[in-house]
């Protein structure tokens, strides 16, 4: 499996994939807010974040196993 089946299977979206960016995104509280995951090709790093009231995202072992896959398929894991 690869990282955008990974991510889908979690219930993701892909929204984005250029030069730049791999954004990820997941509705939450029943569609007021967003999951984010991007991963962004310059700066080589990536940031999980809500789009929404809650502040603190979390990040369970499934989650933890796409990211995995994705820094994987990017060639940014040694």
């Amino acid at each position: 499996m690869n990282a955008k089946q990974a991510f889908e299977k979690l219930g993701y979206t892909q929204v984005r994939e250029d030069d730049d960016y791999i954004i990820y995104e997941k509705e939450i509280d029943g569609g007021d807010g967003k999951k984010v995951v991007d991963f962004c090709s310059q700066l080589e790093n990536f940031r999980v974040s809500f789009e929404s009231g809650i502040d603190t995202p979390s990040v369970d072992m499934e989650l933890f196993k796409a990211i995995t896959a994705q820094l994987a398929e990017l060639g940014w894991m040694q």
